[in-house]
């Protein structure tokens, strides 16, 4: 049921941004992460715990609008665990295949996507975001549900807000290649 709330609030606020309505960027620039980065959470007054974050790699500025750029990554690198995936990844380390997070935790399970850092001067908050890509089976979040996220635009960005994670933006380096 949070599911189909979570989704009814996506199909009539929306996001906003998708990856069609960006701007190219006027150079290409880059974001390195040495490691992945993670953080834990608890949702709702100390349920399940939850993992989001971002795996090792390079992040491409691939749009911009008027208050942020955006930085996608490669492949399946943005992480979002809840409940018994967040306790296995906790445990062990690994990441489950997409498909089965997508399997276990509906639509909402990162994947595609990468990091979302605002402009200078703009009020905009820095993000990671997933793309919200195929729908889930129907025996997943049932007729409505599957109905609602058909009606979502596949390259929709959903973004993650930082919190206090002041020090990891604070540590992000953004590489221009060198001029020829």
């Amino acid at each position: 049921m949070r599911q189909i709330a979570l989704l009814a609030l996506l199909a009539t606020t929306g996001c906003g941004t998708t990856l069609s309505s960006l701007k190219r960027p006027a150079q290409e620039q880059t974001i390195t992460l040495a490691k992945t980065y993670t953080r834990v959470g608890y949702h709702e007054k100390g349920g399940p715990r939850f993992v989001e974050g971002l795996k090792a790699g390079t992040y491409r500025l691939i749009g911009e609008d008027e208050t942020s750029q955006y930085f996608l990554g490669e492949g399946d690198c943005v992480i979002a665990l809840y409940g018994e995936l967040a306790e296995l990844y906790l445990t062990t380390g690994e990441v489950p295949p997409y498909e089965e997070r997508r399997r276990r935790q509906s639509n909402f399970t990162g994947g595609a996507g990468g990091l979302r850092l605002p402009k200078a001067g703009s009020q905009a908050k820095a993000a990671i975001f997933f793309l919200l890509g195929v729908p889930p089976a129907p025996a997943t979040t049932g007729v409505t549900g599957a109905a609602m996220l058909a009606m979502l635009p596949r390259d929709e960005m959903v973004p993650v807000l930082f919190d206090s994670e002041q020090a990891f933006l604070a540590s992000l380096k953004i590489a221009s290649p060198p001029a020829q």
